[in-house]
């Protein structure tokens, strides 16, 4: 049994059934004979085991499975052999299979085997025409596939075989080839010429894949094909080159280019692809430098003719993809071309409205050269004649362009002539006046508005013929000689006291009014007194100021020249008096810690000193030899009195040692300082008491300058006119001899400029410089009303010489507004009591105008505190607001000492050589706006009317310090640090212009833009309830941007308009007015609420009023933002608004994390939690 099973194992039906397998048969045969012949002798089955009996009696039908498998085996191996088109072996197979087959069937029926059999023979008969369906050779790209050689080869030893059966088939194949190959050659050789080497590729590739003798068939002509159809492409490569480079392109062949285009595409043919796309560019850079020059030099009809081209390329060629962008050029070009063409003006139009231009232009040759403005205001004067010398300008070249068609309406000759006896006659005038023997202040007036007249036209404007200056340098003669008469007549008269005296009167009217030769004329007065004291004596001159201190003129003599003004001095110390009355001073001093007894004790020893060193010096002076005392020993001994004292950064301190010496070092310095100005003193020398004129330091001033140097309490307030700047500069000369560096600045602007008033430009004013001294000298006259700006509350003194104004109570000041700041009120107050003068002061003001400091709701506060009350009330109010700001102030200081100590350490790194850290500073100072999408951008939207300068002034100051809180808390949460940005708008009402109602800053991530832009900000306006509808508006165009909005905040103490109101208020300028305006169209705050809850935009909203508490809230409830009362005018005013606006930044910025980021916040610097 085992050897029958190992002969099935080697049983192999693909070999020769006689060589191989016919004995194998056999024996199998043979064997299971035995089997059979065993089993049927029950004799002896009894002599084996149960386990023999069994095997025995299983035998016959596990050889059958083991048959059946082998086989089934090599049936299926058959069936591969006719998948692959192997007829050979699959004819041999069966062969040796039926011969097996038919040996074994005998002794064993298999049915499975049988059955596959009969299939397999079947598709063996078939074998012949299956393989020809199977193979169909048309396609050849398909040969690499399924190679053709392959298969005829496999024929060809079929047909040796079987050759009746596969002759037939090798034969058919074989032919079937050839054509296919026939047909596609022909095919490549009809192709058009760009592709036949396309099709011949392919080609080339597949005749690889047939046999030899087909190769050796077809190599030559394939070969000289290809050689000849690539001449041919490389001829039409050439031919193409030339035909784009042909400037006659027609319709049709712009729309084969884009045929080539795609082809060229699909079949991956790069090289003539790039030389198209190249061709098609140079084509339209041609056309579109055709349109430029076609505009460049208004050939209108050859830029149209090629922008056409350019668009049929875009609509035929759409596989050239640069052509589209020379389309949009052409686009963007229409685009400006017809909003251009809104603004051209027709033909007949433009002559019109040049032909009104000219009338205009010509109007302004029909006035008079002279105006009360152009004679009150020197800019309006030089403005005028410029005007006018332009348009004289503008007429010659129209006349020069345009001769022939406007020569009835432009005849410069005509003009010219007019002006030149204008010119003439404003000459003419002033001659006369300046020939006139006597003046009155309305001929003086007259005098200067001719002469000033004709310095502007003379600058602007240029005319033949016509001399002015010769006319200006006579009239000036003419003054002059007046002056110089007048002068000699002084010299002629003696010890006339009177007479001298109306003669300088007289003198000084010429200088104070006819100012352009002020200068020269106060010149010819010093000279002239002068003189005149040499021919007298010194005493002749205190008799001089007797008579002329009775009159206005008089007095300013005495005050503004040398010679005289000794005795002024002396006159103003008398009324000076109670500032040297050391009791009295001491008497006044208000504050805790007053050591008044150290400071009497500390002043007489001082003055004990001082009139030591003053008496000592002047009583070895000759002034006669010379011109002022020597004190250089003095200066020596001043210098080196006091040692250096130890400056710590922000502190100074001195010993016991050093204060003692301060009274000392005081005597020694203003003894140089009264020594330095011994003028008045060296011309009444030899008088009764000369010391009278002498400058001395009053006792006030002396005190003040101890307090300041620590003896005693150091706070000190100097009033009005009582010498700051001598306190100020004795001061800054004691901390710059103990080698301390000094920095002296004035408080105010206005006190700083009031030394060289010449020089100082005003803010409001138009009136020339001198003019203005001429003004401020008469306003002290009798009888006179002077208005003035604000700009002169400060550092101008109206110093009254009158004694009839003196003696009806002097000057009286009126201020029409309430002063920001109290120290302005004290310093306008003073202008009328100027160093001992007698005046009087009222505030008179505009109920609206006070709603800066009593809120919106000034109307409601105002009959509350009317009466005595109100002055109390708005001071009050007042400094609120003033601690307000100072709080405001204080977080904009500490956010400016980071800044200045981060600018230290850079300083520091750059000069040590520290490169990284300067470049993280540079990094951080010039990090441009993040543009990554998603970052959250905030608009603050706040009222800027009348009432708000408390939080325009906080947000100016606090922005800083929001963003830099804000980047220090996304920074701990691992966030970004400028993943925020902020804009800025301020809304107003209908009382203000288009440009005014809305100013928007750019959307920032630099919290110093968006200070700049509060800084062009300020409170103005308003009318009740405000216009959050317009702030609203802004808001809901900002989110219709690419980038939106994320979050509204805002910030008000008013409620917002009605719809009755929008339209009550529009009305005040106008809805012509607005229809003008990007605001034609009237709105309502609703209407741009509901478009912002649209988009899911939150408003939060913070009020300052309870007048705005409902509108806010319910604002707020309907954009599901937050709402919260704002107490701006507290001291932490500021520090509420900076918590307020930047939680709202981190809560949205920080998306999901928002409320934890918040928590961090309040943590990290909120004092107080704020609720609703």
């Amino acid at each position: 049994m085992q050897g029958t099973r190992r002969i099935i194992n080697v049983l192999d039906p693909k070999t020769n059934f006689k060589e191989n397998n016919e004995s194998r048969t056999r024996e199998i045969n043979e064997n299971i004979e035995k089997i059979h012949i065993v089993l049927n002798k029950p004799r002896l089955m009894g002599f084996l085991n149960e386990k023999c009996k069994d095997d025995l009696t299983n035998f016959e039908e596990s050889i059958k499975i083991l048959l059946s498998t082998m086989l089934l085996k090599e049936l299926t191996s058959i069936e591969d052999f006719m998948n692959s088109d192997n007829a050979l072996e699959a004819e041999r197979s069966i062969e040796n299979f039926n011969c097996i087959e038919r040996e074994l069937t005998n002794h064993f029926t298999m049915e499975n085997v049988t059955q596959k059999a009969k299939e397999v023979k079947k598709k063996i008969d078939t074998l012949a025409s299956d393989i020809l369906e199977r193979n169909d050779f048309k396609d050849i790209e398909k040969y690499p596939k399924k190679s053709p050689r392959d298969l005829l080869a496999k024929l060809e030893r079929a047909a040796n075989y079987r050759s009746e059966k596969y002759t037939p088939v090798y034969t058919f194949i074989l032919g079937e080839i050839q054509h296919n190959f026939d047909t596609a050659i022909s095919n490549a050789c009809d192709a058009p010429i760009e592709k036949r080497s396309a099709q011949m590729r392919p080609l080339n590739y597949a005749l690889r894949f047939l046999s030899e003798d087909l190769q050796q068939s077809f190599r030559p002509l394939m070969n000289e094909l290809t050689k000849k159809f690539e001449d041919e492409e490389r001829a039409y490569k050439r031919d193409l080159k030339g035909f784009l480079e042909n400037d006659n392109v027609d319709d049709s062949t712009i729309k084969r280019l884009n045929d080539l285009a795609l082809q060229y595409k699909q079949e991956k043919r790069h090289e003539p692809l790039e030389i198209l796309r190249v061709g098609v560019i140079k084509k339209l850079d041609n056309h579109w430098e055709n349109v430029q020059n076609g505009v460049d030099k208004d050939d209108i009809q050859l830029a149209i003719n090629n922008m056409k081209q350019i668009i049929k390329y875009q609509e035929n060629v759409k596989h050239i993809s640069e052509v589209e962008g020379f389309y949009q050029k052409v686009c963007t070009l229409i685009k400006s071309f017809l909003n251009n063409m809104k603004n051209i003006i027709f033909y007949s139009d433009m002559i019109s409205e040049l032909t009104n231009k000219i009338i205009d232009l010509t109007k302004n040759f029909d006035v008079e050269l002279t105006s009360d403005e152009t004679t009150r205001f020197e800019v309006i004067r030089d403005q005028y004649f410029n005007n006018l010398a332009v348009s004289l300008k503008a007429l010659k070249s129209i006349n020069s362009e345009f001769k022939n068609r406007f020569s009835s309406i432009v005849n410069i000759e005509k003009l010219e002539k007019e002006l030149k006896e204008k010119v003439e006659e404003l000459k003419r005038k002033l001659l006369v006046y300046a020939s006139q023997d006597e003046f009155s202040l309305s001929d003086s007036d007259y005098f200067r508005m001719c002469y000033n007249h004709l310095i502007s036209f003379d600058k602007y404007v240029r005319l033949s013929e016509v001399k002015i200056r010769d006319s200006l340098e006579l009239a000036e003669t003419q003054i002059i000689d007046k002056v110089t008469l007048l002068s000699k007549d002084i010299a002629n008269s003696d010890a006339d006291i009177m007479k001298v005296a109306k003669l300088l009167v007289k003198i000084k009217f010429f200088a104070e009014n006819f100012s352009m030769f002020d200068t020269k004329i106060n010149g010819m007065i010093d000279d002239v007194l002068k003189s005149y004291k040499t021919q007298q004596s010194s005493l002749i001159l205190s008799q001089l100021t007797m008579a002329l201190e009775k009159t206005d003129v008089g007095s300013r003599l005495i005050a503004e020249h040398s010679s005289l003004s000794a005795e002024d001095w002396r006159k103003r110390r008398e009324k000076m008096q109670k500032q040297d009355d050391l009791d009295y001073v001491i008497g006044e001093l208000e504050g805790d810690d007053v050591s008044k007894d150290v400071l009497r004790s500390r002043y007489k020893t001082f003055r004990q000193m001082y009139d030591e060193l003053i008496s000592t010096i002047l009583a070895s002076f000759n002034p006669k030899t010379e011109k002022e005392p020597n004190i250089e020993v003095l200066i020596t001994q001043t210098k080196v009195l006091l040692g250096t004292v130890a400056q710590k950064v922000n502190d100074i301190t001195w010993d016991y040692s050093f204060r003692d010496k301060i009274p000392e070092l005081l005597a020694d310095i203003f003894a140089v300082w009264t020594l330095k100005n011994t003028q008045h003193y060296n011309a009444m020398r030899g008088t009764n008491a000369s010391q009278a004129y002498l400058l001395m330091p009053h006792v006030a001033q002396v005190i003040a300058i101890f307090r300041i140097l620590g003896l005693g309490y150091e706070k000190i307030q100097i009033g009005t006119g009582e010498g700051k700047s001598v306190v100020m500069a004795i001061t800054a000369c004691v901390f710059a001899l103990v080698g301390l560096d000094v920095n002296c600045s004035c408080y105010s602007e206005y006190l700083k400029l009031s030394s060289i008033k010449q020089d100082v430009q005003t803010i409001t004013e138009k009136v020339s410089s001198k003019e203005r001294e001429l003004c401020i000298k008469r306003a002290a006259s009798e009888g006179k009303v002077t208005l003035l700006t604000r700009t002169f509350g400060r550092g101008t003194d109206f110093i009254c010489r009158n004694p009839r104004v003196l003696a009806n109570g002097g000057i009286h000041v009126l201020q029409t507004f309430f002063s920001e700041e109290l120290s302005e009120e004290y310093q306008i107050m003073g202008r009328g009591a100027r160093q001992g003068d007698r005046g009087s002061y009222r505030m008179v003001l505009l109920d609206r105008d006070l709603e800066w400091v009593l809120g919106a709701a000034w109307e409601e506060e105002i009959p509350k505190i009317s009466g005595s009350p109100l002055y109390a009330a708005l001071n009050k109010a007042r400094n609120a607001l003033y601690e307000s700001k100072c709080a405001a102030k204080e977080v904009g200081i500490e956010q400016c000492r980071h800044e200045h100590e981060s600018s230290k350490s850079f300083m520091n790194a750059l000069s040590e050589g520290k490169l990284d850290i300067v470049k993280k500073f540079l990094t951080d100072q010039n990090r441009e706006a993040n543009i990554v999408s998603g970052t959250s951008r905030t608009l603050l939207l706040m009222d800027a009317t009348g009432s708000m300068s408390s939080l325009l002034s906080a947000a100016k100051d606090t922005v800083c310090t929001m963003f830099e809180r804000a980047s220090v808390v996304l920074g701990e949460k691992g966030l970004s640090k400028d993943a925020f940005s902020m804009q800025f708008a301020v809304y107003r009402n209908y009382s203000s212009r288009d440009n005014k109602i809305l100013e928007v800053s750019s959307w920032e991530t630099k919290a110093s833009h968006l200070r700049a832009f509060m800084n062009t900000i300020g409170p103005e306006g308003g009318m009740g309830e405000e216009a959050i509808e317009i702030g609203f508006w802004h808001a809901a165009k900002e989110s219709e941007t690419q980038d939106g909005i994320s979050q509204v905040i805002l910030i008000g103490d008013a409620p917002a308009n009605t719809k009755s109101d929008v339209t009550s208020k529009r009305a005040r300028l106008g809805e012509a007015y607005w229809k003008q305006t990007r605001f034609a169209t009237p709105t309502y705050y609703e209407d741009e609420l509901q478009k912002l809850k649209n988009k899911n935009i939150p408003v939060h909203a913070f009020y300052l009023t309870d007048w705005a508490k409902d509108n806010f809230q319910r604002i707020s409830e309907e954009a599901k933002g937050r709402c919260e009362s704002l107490n701006i005018y507290s001291t932490a005013g500021a520090e509420s608004l900076t918590n307020f606006v930047t939680e709202e930044v981190l809560r949205k910025t920080a998306g999901d994390q928002g409320d934890a980021v918040v928590e961090l916040y309040r943590k990290k610097y909120s004092k107080t939690t704020f609720t609703s």
